[in-house]
């Protein structure tokens, strides 16, 4: 897995690198601390995996121009920006460009570690309460109301895992399977919600797992880091 950083600042790179290797434990952390740098450096590989971009840094003239260069180059790595500016507004013109995720600077570790792992799994990660309603569930009213789907247990382990923010190699480890199994379950999993993606089957789990769980038809069982 290979991760891009932009951010002009060591000591804030230096401990997201560590933690970063910790968490997800086969990455690949590259570090620019320029516009140039930071765009060089996607320009001249296409396996990115993950861009960490700080929007406002002296050597990155315009981040969100940044944003949308990254966005616009395929294979268009999902981006995670972050800013010490939780303004409504900018996140969701972050949103609208293409940004898969925002973490405030002011936030600790542990709630970028959390947007990563959506992230990498499909979804997407803007703060509860920093964006208007619109913005921050768009398909509430859609996802929520579901009937319990009629999944096999093991689907329902994999379900589990992919809403907790697993990458289909870290639920293979997880479950002691393949991850070309772990991905026919997910399209299983993908094709008994009619959920377009991910993100999307994620957001129809947070939405519903507690009502499903009291369902004479459900047989996720406790669940895994559910």
């Amino acid at each position: 897995m290979n991760i891009l950083l932009v951010d002009d600042h060591p000591l804030m790179r230096a401990g997201l690198e560590a933690a970063l290797s910790v968490s997800v434990g086969d990455a690949q952390i590259f570090s620019a601390n320029a516009q140039d740098e930071a765009l060089t450096l996607l320009r001249g590989r296409a396996d990115w995996d993950l861009v960490l971009l700080d929007l406002r840094i002296p050597t990155v003239q315009d981040g969100v121009a940044v944003l949308r260069a990254v966005v616009a180059a395929p294979p268009a790595p999902p981006v995670i920006v972050l800013s010490a500016e939780a303004d409504p507004p900018l996140m969701a013109q972050l949103q609208a460009i293409g940004a898969r995720g925002f973490v405030s600077k002011s936030k600790g570790p542990e709630t970028l570690l959390a947007a990563i792992r959506i992230v990498l799994a499909g979804g997407e990660y803007f703060p509860v309460g920093g964006m208007p309603p619109a913005v921050q569930h768009p398909d509430r009213a859609l996802h929520a109301g579901r009937p319990c789907p009629d999944l096999i247990p093991r689907v329902w382990q994999v379900y589990h895992l992919v809403s907790s923010g697993l990458t289909n190699k870290m639920i293979g480890r997880e479950l002691n399977i393949t991850e070309g199994a772990v991905k026919n379950y997910v399209t299983r999993l993908l094709d008994g919600l009619g959920a377009r993606n991910r993100g999307e089957a994620i957001s129809i789990y947070k939405e519903n797992i507690s009502r499903w769980q009291l369902d004479s038809t459900y047989r996720g069982g406790e669940g895994v880091r559910s």
